[in-house]
């Protein structure tokens, strides 16, 4: 529990020393780095519409879909 709390509170204090511009760039999934403030450049993009992809292994979703109407 003490590592969240501390997680949370590092968090919480380089969120604070953002500018607003840095705290908008952390919104895309390419998010640049911040190197006044040691984060470095990340990109977290994923979808699991089909399949967890970009994490080192991936995974499949396979979806049933029932035919519609038309098709039966």
């Amino acid at each position: 529990m003490r590592d969240r709390e501390k997680a949370r509170k590092r968090a919480q204090e380089l969120v604070g020393r953002m500018t607003l511009e840095e705290k908008a760039s952390q919104l895309r999934y390419d998010s640049p780095a911040i190197p006044r403030l040691g984060i470095p450049a990340y990109n977290w993009w994923n979808e699991a519409l089909h399949g967890v992809a970009r994490a080192g292994v991936a995974t499949v979703c396979l979806l049933y879909t029932s035919p519609s109407p038309r098709d039966r």
